[in-house]
């Protein structure tokens, strides 16, 4: 026999095409038989669980267009209220320099009222 270097395989026997002994040929063809089912079952599997990811898939892209829509008018709602809550803010001042001009209009009439009564 040639000589090996450490690690390497032992040549291969030599192929042969008699079939082993002792090997029933109906049990091959059944393990076969079998393989080539739980193959096609596999398959079929794969095939079912790529549709479901293409319809996760889509279904995902929908949510995340959904989501962009409601951030997108989230962010108009906070705009608006940003604005109304200035407006209000601006209302609210105008106003109370309204009351203050008011309540010096009715100092200035009470003291015009007192003046004329003390004549």
């Amino acid at each position: 026999t040639p000589e090996r270097s450490p690690g390497s395989r032992p040549p291969s026997p030599e192929r042969s095409d008699a079939p082993p002994p002792n090997l029933d040929p109906e049990l091959v063809r059944s393990g076969l038989r079998d393989f080539v089912q739980e193959l096609r079952e596999t398959q079929r599997e794969r095939d079912e669980v790529r549709a479901q990811l293409c319809a996760v898939s889509r279904r995902v892209g929908e949510l995340e267009g959904e989501r962009d829509a409601a951030q997108h008018k989230l962010s108009q709602l906070e705009k608006t209220l940003s604005h109304s809550q200035e407006g209000r803010r601006d209302v609210d001042s105008r106003l109370s320099c309204a009351l203050a001009a008011l309540q010096q209009q009715e100092e200035a009439v009470r003291r015009g009222e007192r003046e004329r009564s003390a004549l």
